[in-house]
């Protein structure tokens, strides 16, 4: 044998399918290697089975289920309560802070929502919005925006009116953080506005902006 001649090392990939092999492969590999054979059987035989029980056994078809549910498009399924509580905090938020967490088009379809009947009524909680849900209400004590007598039946520790509804409306901006510009943020809140008093001044100037 010459130093020029290639090493065989009598290495050859079919010991891999071999007992010898898959023992010296460590624990774990004939199973490993067991479905890899059902999933290349699966990929080989998947149409042809297919195939052969479209024809003999046609209602066994999925592809042939007609699924006709009788469910309208989202803003059409819910009650006036629920649109109501949606708009109203959107709007109380974009109002009164600048925030939007909807889109313009969102809000419109929602307003002109019109549910056909009470079996289209969307069950339970409408929104992905946590302060909806009852145990997020109770345990952030949320006041919604939609609720006419917000400030009236919140008692907090000062007796300064206008500033009653700042600690729900700071749980909503905390909740919304993403949605706010990180330098308006600063600048226009910054931390006076996450405060009561600086919240409620910052709410009364844009309220007085709108109505001007």
């Amino acid at each position: 044998m010459r130093q020029s001649d290639p090493f065989i090392a009598q290495h050859y990939w079919t010991e891999a399918f071999t007992i010898n092999g898959i023992i010296k492969a460590g624990p774990g590999a004939g199973q490993l290697l067991i479905c890899f054979f059902l999933y290349f059987l699966y990929l080989v035989a998947a149409n042809p089975i297919s195939y052969l029980v479209g024809c003999c056994c046609k209602f066994a078809m999925l592809k042939d289920l007609e699924i006709d549910e009788d469910i309208d498009t989202y803003q059409n399924c819910l009650d006036d309560d629920d649109k109501h509580w949606t708009i109203q905090e959107e709007l109380n938020m974009r109002d009164c802070y600048g925030i939007k967490t909807l889109a313009e088009q969102s809000v419109t379809d929602i307003y002109n929502g019109h549910m056909k009947s009470s079996e289209m009524h969307l069950q339970g909680i409408h929104t992905y919005d946590i302060l909806r849900n009852p145990n997020y209400v109770k345990a952030f004590q949320y006041f919604a925006a939609n609720d006419n007598d917000r400030e009236a039946v919140i008692l907090d520790d000062d007796n300064v009116a206008g500033n009653d509804s700042s600690q729900s409306d700071l749980t909503r901006i905390c909740l919304n953080l993403a949605y706010i510009d990180r330098q308006r943020l600063r600048k226009e809140i910054g931390y006076n506005g996450l405060q009561k008093n600086g919240l409620a001044e910052i709410k009364r100037k844009n309220v007085v902006k709108i109505k001007q």
